[in-house]
């Protein structure tokens, strides 16, 4: 996708990413970050990693949830008001 493709999709939109803390989901959040959404919700089922990330957030659009997609319970209350889920 060309950069203003990645800005129409992304600018002003809430985007969860599941598994947010891997390869995949790291890379997918570096790219969203850029252009400017309005929220990005990071879930992962890894509490270290997930502890030591927000430790690290100087952004308050950012937001670190612990959470299985595996587990409709833990991902219900995070999804809602979503716009785009990776």
């Amino acid at each position: 996708m060309t950069g203003q493709a990645l800005k129409r999709l992304f600018k002003g939109r809430s985007i969860l990413i599941t598994g947010g803390l891997g390869s995949i989901g790291s890379a997918i959040f570096a790219q969203a970050i850029r252009y400017h959404p309005r929220e990005i919700r990071i879930v992962d089922n890894r509490e270290t990693e997930l502890f030591y990330a927000k430790q690290n957030n100087h952004d308050s659009r950012i937001t670190y949830c612990f959470g299985d997609v595996r587990d409709k319970e833990s991902i219900q209350p995070v999804i809602r008001g979503i716009d785009i889920v990776f």
